[in-house]
Order: structure tokens, then sequence, then C-alpha cells
């Protein structure tokens, strides 16, 4: 099967500074081991020149918003690759103003952008599905058409009120919607926004390497050396709220022998450190910066307790990878772990961005007997069993072509 699958977010090696997802590339390369051949198309954006000139902090909160950092002026370039089997075009895409939508003629040269490389690789697509709303949903809408594919389209958080009735119809026609947890899917289908969803709306979760699950050891460790150790792996984006995370450790662990290490780049990590000297509690909070994925197992597997506890996260994978690593891990009450985490089960949830709430937990935590975390482990580990690479990579795609 030819599977064409559209992102306008995507790590490059060229774009070094970007603290992007791999989410995509992970379904993709999935998809290649079970026989498939792939294609992603990248539709990054790309701004004036000036832009690239501004102090990357003030560039990524004027255009970056949320949940990206500003990309390296590397990335307004055509860049054509393989990896891992998977053929990757990165065709930008112009836009002179920050969150302004792009102009139809920027639709109409990407479609025949798009038209001409598949016509180069010989790729006629059979499915074709995308992450993000914007360049993606008309893309996959234009195309599904010109090629007479099959369509999906996952959003990342809750659609906006503010959309547009083509858009609505765009969605409607999709063979299949995805959310990205259970929890925003109850929340949409509640919603006015039921009236334009196509007849299968699906959840799409993301997975952890099989062999992540194929090589668990039971751990027997808790608290090794009296050291109560907590570890954060992630972006350094505001939203992720690492510094309630450090708030709640300063003042609710006081009398507590604790490490935090927090795994990660972004924009937010002068910030951080700044917090966690005036609280002082620096020599307690260790920032390791971006580090290779064995060296994050390696932390994760030596950590007690795993903490993200942020503001309308959609959906995790790091929570999936701390509970396979055997970490008592908490997530955010209403976020996209609702239905997976179950709170004293197989890890705890707790009220985003509250420092409180959280600085409680984790003296509860700290306090668990080596039975209890035994329990919660073990929980833990049943859970992440269905959530490999392979398996979600799978449901994703027949989610799509199955009637």
């Amino acid at each position: 099967m030819n599977i064409l699958l559209m992102t306008n977010s995507m790590k490059q090696p060229d774009d070094i500074y970007s603290s992007k997802t791999d989410v995509v590339f992970f379904f993709a390369k999935e998809w290649v081991k079970a026989g498939h051949r792939v294609v992603i198309i990248h539709s990054e954006t790309k701004f004036p020149l000036f832009y690239y000139w501004v102090p990357k902090s003030i560039a990524s909160k004027i255009v970056g918003g949320r949940f990206s950092s500003f990309p390296s002026v590397s990335s307004r370039k055509i860049l054509k690759r393989e990896q891992e089997g998977v053929i990757i075009y990165r065709h930008p895409m112009f836009k002179m103003i920050p969150h302004s939508s792009y102009k139809e003629s920027q639709y109409k040269n990407q479609i025949k952008h798009i038209q001409d490389f598949l016509a180069e690789i010989d790729f006629k697509p059979d499915v074709i599905t995308g992450h993000w709303l914007e360049p993606q949903l008309k893309l996959i809408h234009e195309l599904g058409c010109a090629f007479n594919a099959k369509t999906g389209f996952v959003i990342h958080g809750m659609l906006p009120d503010t959309l547009s009735e083509k858009y609505k119809e765009y969605i409607k026609e999709l063979n299949c919607f995805f959310l990205r947890s259970q929890a925003v899917k109850e929340l949409t289908l509640k919603s006015n926004q039921r009236s334009f969803m196509p007849n299968k709306v699906r959840v799409c979760y993301s997975g952890i390497p099989d062999e992540y699950v194929g090589s668990i050891i039971k751990r027997t460790d808790w608290k090794k050396d009296g050291l109560f150790k907590i570890i954060y792996v992630g972006r350094l984006v505001r939203y992720k709220r690492i510094d309630a995370v450090i708030e709640a450790l300063a003042n609710n662990l006081k009398d507590v022998n604790y490490r935090f290490d927090i795994i990660g780049e972004g924009d937010e990590k002068e910030n951080l450190m700044k917090q966690a000297n005036a609280l002082g509690v620096s020599e307690l909070v260790c920032f390791h910066g971006r580090i290779p994925r064995d060296e994050v197992q390696k932390k994760l597997h030596e950590s007690d307790c795993f903490v993200m506890i942020s503001e309308n996260e959609v959906y995790g994978l790091a929570y999936l990878e701390a509970m396979a690593a055997g970490c008592v891990t908490i997530a955010s009450i209403g976020g996209g772990m609702d239905g997976i985490i179950e709170s004293g089960k197989n890890g705890y949830l707790s009220e985003q961005g509250n420092s409180e709430k959280l600085g409680e937990l984790l003296n509860k935590i700290y306090s668990l007997s080596s039975t209890d975390v035994e329990r919660i482990r073990e929980n833990a580990t049943e859970t992440v069993r269905t959530f490999t690479d392979s398996r979600v990579a799978e449901k994703y795609l027949q989610d799509i072509v199955s009637d």
C-alpha cells in the first residue's frame, strides 16, 4: 500500500535549534516495516528572512507560539531525503504574517509541487493522512480527490470553534477523523462539533518502541541509597509547567533527600534555571539538555518517579516510556492520559499546573511501601504492552482503510 503522510512539524537534520516532535516519523517507519511504501510531505512554514535575524527567544514567542520553537533558517530550503526506508520531501510554504492563514495561491503551488514530486518517484497514494490543522487538512482534501485515495486526519488538541464552513466540509468527507485522547474525543462528540464529524471518529495514540516493552526487566529498586529520584523528559516550554514541579519540590519536599533531573531543551530553560536558583534548589535540580534516546532510557530506569503536569496536554509519549521503565508516573487530570492512567493503580493523576496538589502527591508517593510500588509498576507494565509502535501504527492505518 502507498501511504502519503502530511505534516508541518517534523525534526530535520538541518533544523538544529528546533524541538519538534518525531511523532509522524514514528508512524511512517512502522508502516515501512510492515511492507508499505511511505512518503512524508513536510510543509514547513517559511517566514520572511528578517524573522530569522531576531533573537531566538523572541522569535519563538512571536512565531513559534505555544507548541514549537522557531526553526532554523535552513528549514526554508527544499529538502529531499530518505530515512529508514521513508521518503521525506520538505517543501516550505511562505507566510508573511505569523498566525495568519496561507493564501490560496500558496495552496495551489504546494499541491502542484507535491504532485510533481510524487510523479518523479512514481508514487500514487492509496491512503493520505496528516497531522495538525494547517496546511494539512486542505492539502489532504485536495490530494485525496486528485488521487481518489482514502483519507484520514489527526488533530492534536481540540478543533477551534472558529472553524470555517469549508473546513467542516473537509472533515465530514474524511474516511476517518482522529483525536489524540479518549478524553478529547468524548468532549468533541458532546459538543456542537459532532454535527460535521465523519462516520468514523477514532483515537490515534502514539506508541513506544516494541523493544522497550520486550526488554522490560522487573525493578526491585526504590529510593536507592535513600535518594528519591524524580525526572522530567520533554520540551522545556511554558505549557509543560515544569515551573510548577520545581515549586512543588521546593515548597513541599524540604525534608526529603531528592534530585530532579530535567532532560530536554526549549525556550523556558533559562527561566527555569533562574527559578530553581531563586527557590534555593539549584543544587537539587539538574538540567541535562537534549541527550540520545538510549541515555534517556538509562536515566528513566534509574529514576523513581516521572512527573509532567502539563496544561491541556493532549497525549504524551513520555508517560508511556516512563511507565515501561518502572517509574511511578504522574500525569495531568483532564489530559491525554485520562483513561490510560488510573490514579493509584498504574500511576497517578494530578491537577494541571497545580504545584500545591502536586507537592502533596509527591509526598504521598515518597511514603509508598516497596510492595505498593511493585504493584503500581506491574500494572503500568501491563498497560504499556498495548501501546507499542507497531500496534498503534497498525490500528491507525486500519481505522482509515476499513469499511
